[in-house]
């Protein structure tokens, strides 16, 4: 069986939870939540049945007012998450794919994305996807669990990326 990437499902929120964990923050129930609201696209990959990676469309663009003001009518590709036995082996790669095939079907003629400055595995795949840096950066902070369960402040460097897409 083949990889397959397809919306999430009330059904998956679980399982994903399970084989993509958020440190019990609940952050796939959010996502899930987002779509339901309509302001969201939720993906998820899927391989023999199994969930091995997730990504979310931001319709309106970045959460960042500037961000979103400098990159208008662009949405966001975001909390793109492959499972560490599924890395390079095609999944985030499928995850862009799909979420630029949904964006362009919409009209939408270009698209962005946020990187961590300290990621550069990331910030290659993108770049072999024909992304490129907009000079633009933002800075992020949430609480998120360490592995012993305490709540510690994670401060996240992002280089915004942008990619122009043909109309549909």
């Amino acid at each position: 069986m083949g990889l397959l990437v397809r919306d999430c499902a009330a059904a998956d929120v679980d399982l994903l939870e399970h084989a993509l964990p958020t440190g019990g923050t609940a952050a796939h129930a959010a996502l899930f939540a987002r779509q339901l609201g309509g302001d969201a696209t939720y993906l998820t990959a899927w391989q023999d049945g199994a969930p091995v990676g997730s990504g979310l469309i931001r319709w309106a663009g970045h959460r960042n007012p500037d961000s979103r003001a400098a990159l208008s009518d662009c949405p966001e590709i975001s909390n793109l998450h492959v499972a560490p036995a599924a890395q390079g082996r095609g999944v985030g790669t499928a995850l862009i794919a799909e979420a630029e095939a949904r964006i362009t079907h919409r009209g939408f003629t270009r698209v962005s994305i946020g990187v961590g400055e300290d990621n550069p595995r990331a910030q290659d795949l993108y770049a072999r996807l024909g992304y490129h840096d907009t000079g633009l950066r933002e800075v992020s902070r949430y609480d998120y669990p360490g592995a012993d369960g305490v709540l510690r402040e994670v401060v996240e460097h992002d280089i915004l990326l942008i990619k122009g897409l043909r109309p549909a």
